[in-house]
């Protein structure tokens, strides 16, 4: 791609290539913007796109550059981030939406954030200022983010004892979810793993993990694979887990989807799990 040069005028401009005519010369479209960044970007985006008039970086608004950075991250992000991101854009930050990328200044981002601290969780807060990071690197590269955020939390979590688990364990025995808590236990499986994982997963040695059931951004249950290398892996586990396994009827292991709440989740409530 062709590199931006500054004008005398101290805005830049690329003269990017773009084919020749009947008579076979060269034809050049021009790209002028306030950055080297942004003039760049506009060639590289018309060459990705084609002749498709799209406002400069600097014009758009952040509502528009949310919706065009999801855009351009909807085949490589897992429907789950998708889905999130949207309802992020739709959700959080919503002063600061109608505000041009180059109308925004770190003071009214401050103001948007220390509002929405006021009602969210620190996580929730970091989280939002963190797509919007995202979406300024991207469109507004010289944008300098210096925002104060809440002080993170210590997460309260609650690691069930050894003797909880042989409780559900017991009195599971018989029901599908029997197999989901071995699973979690004995094999560390998050339930979106679990319920995405087939017969055809399991070898005499334990499972292979390579894919999990999540909800995508038309809030249907999809499968896809694990979010990084890492999350892709061979599990073993004790014979007895993979002889029950094996013994359910048809190729998934667990029929149900995550976060689903059946009798088994009822009697547990009732029971004080």
């Amino acid at each position: 791609m062709a590199k931006a040069k500054k004008l005398p005028s101290g805005n830049w401009r690329v003269n990017q290539y773009v084919g020749k005519d009947a008579n076979g010369k060269r034809i050049y479209k021009s790209f002028t913007a306030s950055t080297k960044k942004e003039a760049e970007y506009m060639a590289a985006n018309y060459t990705l796109n084609g002749d498709h008039e799209q406002k400069p970086p600097a014009e758009l608004t952040l509502a528009e550059a949310y919706d065009r950075y999801i855009e351009s991250k909807s085949n490589v992000l897992s429907p789950s981030t998708i889905r999130e991101y949207r309802s992020c854009a739709r959700r959080d930050l919503q002063e600061l939406m109608p505000y041009k990328l180059k109308q925004l200044t770190q003071e009214q981002i401050q103001i948007a954030v220390n509002h929405m601290a006021a009602n969210h969780s620190p996580k929730s807060v970091r989280n939002a200022h963190g797509l919007l990071s995202s979406v300024l690197a991207a469109y507004a590269p010289s944008f300098q983010l210096h925002t104060r955020l809440p002080q993170k939390e210590k997460p309260d979590t609650s690691i069930p004892t050894e003797a909880e688990v042989s409780a559900l364990l017991k009195a599971t025995e018989g029901e599908p979810i029997h197999t989901a808590i071995l699973l979690g236990a004995v094999g560390t499986l998050r339930r979106s793993e679990i319920c995405a994982l087939l017969k055809s997963d399991v070898t005499d040695k334990g499972v292979m993990v390579n894919k999990a059931m999540v909800m995508d951004e038309n809030k249907e249950w999809v499968i896809k694979g694990t979010k990084t290398t890492a999350g892709t892996r061979f599990v073993e586990l004790p014979k007895y887990v993979i002889d029950e396994l094996r013994a359910i009827e048809g190729d998934r292991i667990y029929k149900y989807q995550p976060g689903r709440s059946d009798e088994t989740f009822l009697y547990f409530e009732k029971e004080g799990f």
